[in-house]
């Protein structure tokens, strides 16, 4: 099964209560993944929030592409 999920950003800079329960189900769904393929804009390169939900997934033992 494929779930493509919303993107994560910071608790701080959730702006509503649809993209709060949006950024739950997608930490969710990476609890219960496999494997997760992080998705990252080569133009902007990769932030601190990148890093963290690759060592989310790499601490929880999901593979990651």
């Amino acid at each position: 099964m494929l779930i493509d999920t919303a993107g994560l950003r910071k608790r701080s800079r959730v702006e509503d209560e649809i993209e709060f329960y949006s950024t739950l189900r997608t930490a969710r769904a990476v609890e219960r993944a496999h494997v997760c393929i992080l998705v990252v804009d080569a133009t902007d390169g990769m932030h601190a929030q990148d890093l963290k939900i690759a060592n989310d997934a790499w601490e929880r033992g999901v593979g990651l592409i």
